[in-house]
């Protein structure tokens, strides 16, 4: 879910597949940026926050609500069956190759899945 703001600075739904778009009148009667209004939407309907931007994610830190970034919804996605190591793996080098993480997060990422796939080193 996502809301029309969103759809329009990625230039068109047609390449976003199982996504519905929301529709929610602008809080508070204000016309409000993209980023702003995402937050609301998601504080309205008590949805989590899954994004890059780390500007959007510290907003939802302050404001209480659960979020995500693409690293962790990997996780999530191979913690549920829905992809497999290989597609994890291919994923995992597309995000190194395009995202602005730090090492950190990458490090934590690992942890998180070698927790999912039991192979913790003690």
């Amino acid at each position: 879910m996502t809301i029309p703001g969103v759809v329009e600075e990625f230039g068109s739904l047609s390449e976003l597949k199982h996504i519905e778009v929301i529709n929610i009148k602008e809080i508070k009667g204000v016309k409000q940026d993209t980023d702003r209004h995402l937050i609301d939407a998601a504080k309205y309907l008590q949805l989590p926050i899954i994004s890059e931007d780390k500007k959007i994610l510290m907003q939802a830190k302050h404001i209480g609500l659960s979020f995500f970034n693409t690293l962790m919804i990997m996780n999530f996605l191979i913690y549920k069956k829905i992809i497999n190591q290989a597609d994890y793996q291919t994923a995992l080098e597309k995000l190194q190759d395009e995202a602005y993480y730090d090492k950190t997060i990458f490090e934590y990422g690992k942890s998180v899945f070698e927790t999912i796939m039991g192979k913790v080193l003690i």
